[in-house]
């Protein structure tokens, strides 16, 4: 087994808040890792739906989020896994 690492947003604060949504992936481990621009984990979400951030919340003017999604090393669950992967919005 392995997770696929996947940026999903790099965004400035100061234009409005961020929204990340995360798919309901069943059994799958999907998280979201959320940093900082001064490279802090702000937090690490694992649950589906929509997840919100502003400069107020985070501290700093910019954020980047990181997508996780778990793999068992076979081909069949790769694309099962990226096609829940492109269900982020």
């Amino acid at each position: 087994m392995d997770t696929q690492h996947e940026s999903a947003c790099g965004r400035r604060l100061d234009a409005g808040p961020a929204t990340i949504t995360l798919p309901e992936a069943g059994n799958r481990y999907m998280a979201i890792q959320v940093i900082d621009e001064d490279h802090y984990v702000y937090e690490v979400v694992y649950g589906s739906g929509a997840h919100t951030y502003t400069r107020e919340q985070v501290g700093t003017r910019y954020v980047f989020a990181a997508v996780r999604t778990l793999v068992v090393r076979a081909r069949e669950d790769l694309e099962i896994a990226r096609g829940v992967r492109q269900l982020l919005g």
